[in-house]
């Protein structure tokens, strides 16, 4: 396991006690890949989800990076991000985006344009999920995917309700299952139920294919997103129902100048996007 990574998620695992009543002791238990922070550039969220997936599956490219300064100028919109420094595979992916017309700062509003956007540009098997479980999520974290999904976020960047008003992109890293749920193998390890685990600390499970979750009432979901380096470790269920209730994009006014939509209810509200590897790459 990564070192960084690991250091991570002790941390987060020390924030998580706060979702218990109780005392917690004895192990956490992560199944996730080792992912690597990347901050986003004005409202590019969903874009960087996109690199900060890409980067955790070492998905293969099979769109090239554009190489004419010329054209790279010109197809940015007059905006702060003109001036700003973009990490190269977001702005890329923030070029494409704008030469398909998809957003204009980095906006994605369109879950199936982002979808869109990271199949035209890495070999990954991916697909668009619409009204996510809990069992639908846990199953493709447990398996090694990415999980991409739009939710509102609280000022401290946690899922909240505003009807869409603070909508955010996050990916999906990993699951923690708290101490007090028991691990229980089934000769192969590919089975966790509830019960508790001994020992101190985090142990950790690789994902892989076969491996399957249950009683995930108390299971809690990593998660990555641009606007902070930490690991964000959040309620799965308060994740969904946050998920599930984005009708609208922001009435901010620093805002308004975006070509925002007015309903969000058809392409982006109670929506996920799912990225695996694909098996031959």
């Amino acid at each position: 396991m990564d070192a960084d990574f690991m250091k991570a998620l002790k941390a987060a695992c020390g924030r998580a006690s706060r979702f218990f009543s109780v005392p917690l002791d004895g192990s956490w238990t992560s199944i996730a890949h080792p992912s690597q922070e990347l901050l986003q550039q004005g409202p590019m969220c969903g874009l960087t989800a996109v690199a900060i997936a890409a980067n955790m599956l070492n998905l293969t490219r099979h769109r090239s990076h554009p190489t004419d300064a010329t054209d790279q100028k010109s197809m940015l919109q007059p905006s702060s991000l003109a001036t700003t420094q973009v990490d190269p595979e977001s702005r890329d992916l923030l070029l494409y985006a704008q030469q398909k017309h998809w957003t204009s700062e980095g906006e994605m509003f369109s879950s199936s344009a982002l979808l869109t956007t990271l199949l035209d540009t890495y070999t990954a098997d991916a697909k668009l999920v619409h009204n996510p479980t809990a069992i639908i999520v846990t199953e493709a974290l447990a398996q090694g995917a990415a999980v991409l999904l739009p939710y509102d976020a609280a000022p401290n960047h946690e899922p909240c309700q505003e009807h869409g008003e603070a909508s955010h992109w996050a990916v999906l890293v990993g699951l923690l299952v708290p101490p007090l749920a028991l691990r229980t193998d089934t000769g192969d390890g590919t089975r966790i139920t509830a019960k508790g685990i001994e020992g101190l600390g985090v142990s950790h499970i690789k994902p892989r294919p076969g491996l399957s979750i249950e009683n995930d009432d108390d299971l809690l979901v990593l998660a990555r997103h641009g606007k902070t380096k930490h690991l964000g470790v959040w309620s799965l269920a308060q994740l969904l129902a946050s998920n599930a209730q984005l009708y609208r994009a922001t009435t901010k006014d620093k805002y308004q100048h975006l070509p925002l939509p007015t309903d969000l209810s058809t392409d982006f509200n109670a929506t996920a996007i799912i990225v695996r590897a694909p098996t031959t790459q």
